[in-house]
């Protein structure tokens, strides 16, 4: 019986723990902000959600604007890393970038 758990000891030494913080991805939106110029495909939805989950469906969208009032997708095909001069106040949107997959 001590073999056995001294076995266990030893394979768990070995075994790389993950943290919650390395699997656990998070994005922020920025509110009063949108991308401008780069609107590929326009969507109404019922709530926000709903954009990132269209977003992550499309391998063209890399980043999206959300118009607050209208219930509304603007899907992207780029970020503001890739076009910071395009990044632009607006009141009336945010913005958010894709996490999954996305490219420059």
């Amino acid at each position: 019986m001590p073999w056995t758990y001294l076995l266990l000891y030893i394979l768990a030494s070995f075994t790389p723990f993950v943290t919650a913080g390395a699997q656990c991805k998070t994005e922020v939106s920025i509110p009063g902000m949108a991308l401008d110029g780069f609107v590929f495909k326009v969507i109404s939805v019922t709530a926000p959600r709903q954009c990132d989950i269209r977003c992550e469906r499309e391998i063209k969208c890399q980043s999206f604007n959300y118009v607050i009032g209208e219930k509304v997708c603007e899907l992207n095909n780029r970020t503001k890393e890739a076009r910071p001069l395009n990044f632009r106040a607006d009141p009336t949107r945010f913005y958010m970038r894709r996490f999954v997959g996305r490219g420059m």
